[in-house]
């Protein structure tokens, strides 16, 4: 530059002084613009300088920032995944997990990346009602502000469902709107709630099965109420109770509940003996349980123990003993075919409570029944005076009269007649007499149709009060219900509380007779089931019946009056029962007395019944009778005859079919078989009449028989007869059973 410069000096000699002055005015200038320069220079400088140390201290507080900004995420992680409830934090819309804690991973199983990848309804058991569906209806609530807090099913990675309580709302984070999930395992608690809830269940059932034996009127009937209950809260297919013979082995009755109809099993139980199962009966009589949680825990050498579960399909089974005292008697079941349910021990503890609550019902029902009959030893001996009392009087008159028609047999024909028809009514006497001690046994069963209960209480007590000082006043409702019943059985009852109020009565007077229909509501104290009902009353206006007397005026042969046999109201309380009704007594010494009874209504309209007028005398068809007894025989035969019927006799049910298929196939087949029940050492009706209607489904048969007992009479359609007459019969009532067979009616 200085080079430069001394060259141009060097010049400036040889220029003109204008020419100098213009370089010196460019040097000038030069100079300040060095000067200018120099001072931006040194400023620039100054300012690189400042700049520099601000840019250096700027640095180092982005450094202090980045350190403590790291030291806080430490932090915020560290509390985020120390929390002992699982987080998430999760897109409000489409659901993806944006970020979990630790115990999240723990609880669902996933690793944090893997997390990542899924939305809330991948853990979730995405069952209604915890699916998708459900879970944005909360969702959304969350998003509005609402928080949410609700159980839910969840899913781990295994697949495994589990309970949590979710604890949803929303959040900002990183100035993005989200939403946080905090979830709490609550699976102990869900079990400890079912385990409550169970509890609670086994015990209100087993109050309800206390209660079925607080009163015992059937056994039979609260035994299988008892299963039904027991085998609905245990989960079992099937629940029994097996009762022993007298030998505490083999098995003498069943009474059984099942969910499906399974006779199979229910016959295999019935032949069932422990002799089939030692190693089970060892058990049961040490009092001890048998539960087979499932049928392959049962050791191979338990060979019997193991055919059982093979015949019977057995996926598990409960078996509690029954004992009375100190002895066996048997046994309570739980069985499960399709799969196994498994029982804790407090179900178990629950349901062996159960078999010492039936347990102790028998045992009570024993002594009830033992002192049942130490307190009818009295009123059975009265009753055996009184039956030989009455039956002699009956003979004597029989005897007397048969005696003096044989006298009077070659001499006058009418007071021949007269002395037989005066053992005839002795008969209808001793008829009357034994159907009262069969109604009063445990036998006479009611053989029932439906009928007009007005039009039996009329009758009954009319008849019951001809040439009495006594007179009968009816208030019958004109729109009664028809009741299923035994006519002569309830005739029975309206004429024994008829003579008993006439009795009531010496120096004449009123009875009021009425019937009205009868609605029973839930809240009644009568021991019948609520429903429909026929109320009748008799009422009279006598000496009544005293406090200490009331106790057991439905005793037999009980009474206070010196012409009273005191049957009638036992055969009257008997007979109600009989037809699950119910007598009752209101009564005040000097004051009357009103006995009223209930009868179920029918649903079935009855008969208007004909009279004897308006009926035709003579009979016609084929008959044919089946007796064993020779002499019913005869006499049925000479009946029939008589009637107008022909006739043919058979001994027994072999010898009837031969004779009716013979007679089919003559041409000339038989319109009735009246049949026998009971046949000593041959075939009786109810196999007779079975094989009739293999042969002949249009056969039409009567069922005979002395013994009321059997259930064959009063549910004799049940077994394919058309009709009833019990014996001993008289003409009118074979002639009326017969018509009305024939006339198809």
């Amino acid at each position: 530059m200085l080079k430069i410069l001394k060259e141009k000096l060097n010049k400036l000699t040889e220029l003109s002084e204008e020419d100098s002055k213009e370089i010196f005015d460019s040097l000038k200038k030069a100079e300040k613009e060095y000067e200018q320069l120099d001072f931006k220079y040194k400023r620039a400088t100054k300012e690189k300088s400042v700049l520099y140390s601000l840019l250096q201290k700027t640095s180092e507080d982005y450094a202090l920032t980045f350190a403590k900004l790291k030291a806080s995420e430490a932090n915020y992680r560290e509390v985020f995944n120390s929390v002992n409830d699982a987080i998430f934090i999760h897109h409000p819309i489409t659901g993806q997990i944006i970020d979990a804690n630790r115990k999240a991973e723990e609880m669902y199983g996933y690793s944090h990346d893997e997390m990542s990848d899924l939305d809330v309804i991948s853990i979730s058991a995405d069952v209604c009602p915890y699916d998708r569906e459900h879970a944005q209806i909360k969702i959304e609530k969350a998003v509005e502000g609402v928080p949410q807090i609700f159980e839910w099913l969840a899913k781990d990675k295994q697949g495994k469902i589990f309970w949590v309580e979710v604890n949803l709302q929303c959040a900002v984070i990183g100035e993005q709107a989200s939403l946080m999930a905090v979830v709490r395992d609550i699976t102990e608690r869900k079990q400890a709630e079912g385990a409550l809830n169970r509890r609670l269940e086994l015990e209100k059932v087993l109050a309800e099965v206390s209660s079925l034996f607080l009163s015992i009127m059937n056994m039979d009937e609260a035994l299988v109420s008892a299963l039904e209950k027991l085998g609905i809260i245990s989960n079992a297919d099937s629940s029994y109770i097996c009762f022993f013979r007298e030998d505490g082995n083999n098995i003498a009755r069943v009474h059984r509940w099942s969910r499906q109809p399974d006779p199979y099993r229910a016959e295999v139980m019935k032949n069932l003996s422990l002799d089939l199962v030692p190693h089970w009966a060892e058990k049961l009589r040490r009092r001890e349980e048998v539960y087979i949680q499932n049928s392959s825990e049962v050791p191979v050498e338990h060979t019997r123990e193991r055919e059982l579960i093979d015949i019977l399909n057995l996926a598990g089974m409960l078996l509690l003993p029954l004992f009375v005292g100190n002895h066996f008697i048997g046994f309570m079941g739980f069985s499960q075919y399709c799969e196994t349910r498994h029982w804790n021990r407090e179900d178990i503890s629950i349901f062996r409570t159960a078999s010492e609550i039936i347990s102790s019902a028998l045992e009570r029902k024993k002594i009830e029944e033992e002192l049942s009959k130490i307190q009818n030893i009295e009123s059975l001996g009265i009753l055996a005076g009184g039956i030989a009392h009455d039956f002699n009087n009956i003979l004597t008159s029989i005897l007397g009269n048969i005696s003096l028609a044989k006298i009077y047999i070659d001499g006058d024909i009418t007071e021949t007649l007269d002395i037989l028809t005066q053992a005839e009514r002795a008969c209808i006497r001793a008829k009357g007499l034994t159907q009262q001690l069969l109604t009063f046994s445990r036998g006479g069963a009611p053989i029932k149709k439906t009928g007009d209960i007005g039009e039996v209480l009329r009758e009954s007590a009319t008849f019951m009060l001809r040439g009495s000082s006594v007179r009968c006043e009816f208030y019958i409702s004109p729109d009664i219900w028809g009741v299923e019943m035994d006519e002569g059985q309830i005739s029975q009852v309206v004429g024994n509380l008829v003579v008993n109020a006439e009795q009531s009565m010496p120096e004449g007077g009123i009875i009021w007779v009425g019937a009205q229909n009868y609605v029973l509501k839930e809240d009644h104290t009568i021991p019948l089931a609520p429903g429909k009902y026929v109320r009748v009353w008799i009422k009279d206006s006598g000496v009544g019946i005293s406090e200490e007397h009331m106790a057991r005026i439905f005793d037999p042969y009980f009474t206070t009056k010196k012409k009273g046999s005191g049957l009638g109201l036992a055969t009257a309380y008997s007979i109600i029962r009989k037809h699950q009704g119910h007598i009752m007594v209101e009564s005040r010494q000097g004051q009357g007395s009103t006995f009223s009874f209930l009868l179920p209504a029918s649903g079935k309209t009855f008969r208007t019944p004909v009279s004897a007028e308006k009926r035709g005398i003579g009979g016609g068809g084929k008959i044919l009778l089946m007796d064993d007894d020779e002499s019913v025989r005869d006499i049925g035969e000479k009946m029939l005859k008589r009637l107008g019927y022909s006739v043919e006799c058979a001994k027994d049910g072999q010898e009837a079919l031969m004779v009716y298929q013979s007679a089919r196939q003559t041409g000339e087949p038989f319109d009735i078989v009246i049949m026998d029940l009971t046949i000593p050492g041959g075939m009786g009706g109810r196999e007779t009449v079975e094989r009739l209607l293999t042969l002949d489904p249009y056969a039409r048969a009567v069922v005979s028989s002395g013994y009321s007992t059997d259930p064959i009479m009063s549910d004799y359609k049940h077994y394919g007869f058309q009709a009833v007459i019990p014996k001993p019969y008289t003409m009118n009532s074979l002639k009326d059973t017969l018509e009305e067979m024939l006339s198809g009616s």
